[in-house]
């Protein structure tokens, strides 16, 4: 029972909509390409802790996606998944070494912290299954890595242990160019490549499931910084989740969501923010059955026991 409270107390969905509501943006596509939000994130403040594991490893001089995947291994490798922390970032990198905790949240966190003491650009990603719904699949995060060979922002989900790669070329991909293949129905053609072999996720959804999803919802976080959270998060732990966020918005030290958006995506995924402003209004659900929500395949329906064909999974 406690732990039932603790949840609704972090993750009610009036809650979870409300904070979209404050911090949600839809910048154009020229902002994803620019947008460097980590880049206030200084290595000489990391933790000494994040440098100390980087010294260990061999990285390569000339190719940061390389090293970026080394970092996602050696955070992988032998470390088991547990409880969501929301934890300083040295606090995190100690509990993940010592296969305590962590979910996706806590593994980008401290894959940032990583990749900054190895100076690889980096950046933070959500997606959301909707503004609307809450179900099993409301929340992952992920990264991008900026590679200097490729000269683009290239997708790593640390906590999977994954990258994407385009199957004609081999060439690794970016969150926005997967996006844009879902949303044209054009999947075929995207390979997830793992990266830590001896990794098996606890998850019941597929990498397929996660990110081929029709109506999938991707959200750049902007206003990062993994040392200031540290300060605000060692300011205020006696207090419970929900306040320190609140406390975090006042001292405008919280992160946006920036969410990507294109010709194919965009009239739905407005839609279905405008039909979230609605349910917190009304302080209910909203069941909507336009020829929009037909299209995106969630009628207020919850996830579990839905094959994927019926929640939208690309499939061309």
């Amino acid at each position: 029972m406690l732990k039932k409270i603790r949840f609704l107390i972090r993750r009610h969905p009036f809650l979870y909509r409300f904070r979209f509501l404050l911090i949600t943006n839809f910048p154009g596509k020229d902002y994803f390409d620019s947008e460097f939000s980590c880049n206030n994130c200084e290595r000489c403040k990391l933790p000494v802790e994040f440098g100390a594991i980087i010294e260990k490893m061999e990285m390569s001089k000339n190719s940061t996606f390389e090293n970026a995947v080394k970092i996602a291994f050696e955070l992988s490798n032998g470390h088991k998944r547990g409880y969501g922390m929301g934890i300083q970032s040295k606090i995190a990198l100690k509990m993940i070494y010592e296969s305590r905790a962590g979910v996706c949240s806590d593994y980008s966190q401290v894959f940032i912290g990583l990749c900054i003491a190895a100076g690889i650009k980096v950046r933070e990603w959500g997606i959301s299954e909707d503004f609307v719904m809450y179900s099993p699949l409301a929340g992952h995060t992920f990264n991008e890595i900026y590679s200097t060979e490729y000269n683009k922002w290239i997708f790593i989900d640390p906590s999977r242990s994954i990258f994407a790669t385009d199957i004609p070329t081999g060439v690794p991909l970016g969150i926005c160019e997967i996006i844009e293949s879902v949303s044209s129905k054009n999947c075929k053609q995207i390979k997830f490549n793992v990266i830590d072999d001896d990794y098996k996720t606890a998850s019941r959804f597929s990498n397929e499931d996660m990110y081929l999803r029709k109506g999938m919802i991707c959200y750049l976080l902007s206003n990062n910084c993994i040392i200031k959270q540290d300060e605000v998060i060692k300011k205020t732990r006696i207090f419970p989740l929900p306040l320190q966020h609140i406390i975090t918005l006042i001292a405008r030290k919280y992160y946006k969501y920036n969410v990507y958006t294109n010709s194919n995506n965009s009239e739905i995924i407005h839609h279905r923010f405008n039909l979230m402003k609605k349910s917190l209004t009304s302080f209910s659900n909203i069941k909507c059955s336009c020829i929009l929500c037909k299209e995106f395949k969630l009628l207020g329906e919850g996830i579990d026991g839905i094959k994927s064909e019926k929640y939208g999974r690309c499939a061309h």
